[in-house]
């Protein structure tokens, strides 16, 4: 006779719920949300003894620096080819290669150039796929797709992302408005949210680590009040209103501008800064981490046209910036509780941002208590929530 206790009938549900998860991604730059997104969710089911992996297809991005942040146990696959695009078969077979030698119980995609074939992959070798929906899923229509495949109709885009998303097992979007908007636009009856998450610990290490260099900005050696924007300099991002902003609030005190990031708008920004008469005041200091400059910061800036939950915004939050977002579609709504962890303002209204901002200048008591009440706000959205919430939709496939 076999004797069963107690303990043995636990470790045998620990091990099944245990599970082996491939993210798929095209690169793991450090610019970009979604990779963000996979490491901190990689790392946290990792940590939770979950087997992991993520198979990376632009091999010339392996070496950047967010494939340092990626945990060890980790194994980061290199696709043998960086050659992916929805319509050809190469995509397709790299990631059925990867399933086959790997042998996944979930496979997990968070970005369009990846999620097609990841799903087709999945589904013809039976595996499980977990597709997440992370930005405005009526932009992406277009904004979503290759340069060169921007003339197709969005009616064609529509169906083939429509068709996409049937391939799944679970669809998952990271903020409400992002699943509501998802689940009608693609006809989808149920879409899981589960909201983004931080590593307060890391990003306040992460801060001090860098904070000799960005304590060395001129900016932060005069007592001019230091505005701070991060992201991928992109329309979506509306820096140019912001730009317009600045001019507004210069008229009434002395501030500047910080924009960490880079991107195919940064000239033309440059260029705006030139003719608004405000090059002196702003300074985009390119691809680097953003932490060290929120800290010295004096009042973050969110001037997006849309936004899937903003990352960028809970991480200032999470050191104590007093922030001013527009309330776009979606996630800054989600996230602030306007005049108490944070001012919203409306979209693509300089006039707007410029008096919120001139409001957190002037009004120090007001500063303080929204700097107060963000860090606060943003300990809900940890990175231990957003990790077991996946953990609940991928064990229970």
């Amino acid at each position: 006779m076999v004797r069963v206790t107690l303990r043995t009938l636990k470790t045998i549900s620990i091990k099944k719920r245990m599970k082996r998860i491939l993210f798929v991604t095209k690169n793991l730059a450090l610019a970009g949300g979604a990779e963000k997104h996979i490491v901190d969710l990689a790392n946290g089911l990792c940590e939770k003894g979950h087997a992991v992996a993520i198979l990376v297809f632009d091999l010339k991005n392996l070496k950047g620096a967010r494939i340092e942040d990626v945990n060890p146990k980790i194994e980061v696959i290199s696709a043998q080819s960086n050659y992916l695009k929805p319509f050809f078969l190469r995509g397709n077979y790299e990631v059925a290669r990867a399933i086959s030698k790997w042998k996944p119980d979930v496979l997990c995609s968070m970005t369009w150039i990846t999620k097609p074939v990841s799903a087709i992959a999945g589904r013809l070798l039976g595996t499980k796929v977990v597709l997440v929906q992370s930005g405005n899923p009526i932009i992406q229509l277009s904004d979503g797709l290759p340069k060169r495949w921007r003339i197709c109709p969005k009616s064609f885009v529509l169906f083939y992302r429509k068709k996409t998303y049937s391939l799944a097992d679970v669809v998952v979007g990271v903020s409400k408005g992002v699943s509501k908007a998802a689940a009608e636009l693609f006809q989808i009856n149920e879409v899981k949210t589960v909201h983004n998450g931080i590593d307060i610990e890391e990003i306040v290490e992460k801060s001090k680590m860098a904070d000799s260099f960005s304590r060395s900005h001129k900016y932060f050696n005069d007592n001019s009040p230091v505005l701070i924007a991060t992201g991928r300099m992109n329309i979506l991002k509306g820096y140019s209103y912001l730009l317009e902003a600045l001019k507004i609030v210069n008229k009434t005190t002395n501030a500047r501008l910080i924009i960490v990031g880079d991107g195919k708008l940064k000239n033309k920004l440059l260029l705006k800064a030139k003719s608004l008469g405000i090059s002196e005041k702003v300074d985009m200091v390119g691809e680097k981490v953003p932490y060290a400059y929120m800290r010295h910061g004096d009042i973050f800036v969110v001037s997006s046209i849309s936004e899937g939950f903003s990352l960028v915004l809970l991480e200032a939050m999470s050191l104590g910036m007093p922030v001013i977002s527009t309330d776009c579609d979606y996630g800054p709504n989600e996230i602030i509780e306007n005049e108490k962890s944070g001012l919203l303002v409306p979209v693509a209204d300089p006039q707007k941002m410029a008096s919120g901002i001139l409001r957190l200048i002037k009004d120090e008591k007001l500063r303080t208590d929204i700097a107060t009440e963000a860090k606060k706000r943003s300990r809900y959205f940890s990175k231990d929530r957003m990790v077991s919430g996946y953990e609940e939709i991928l064990v229970n496939l």
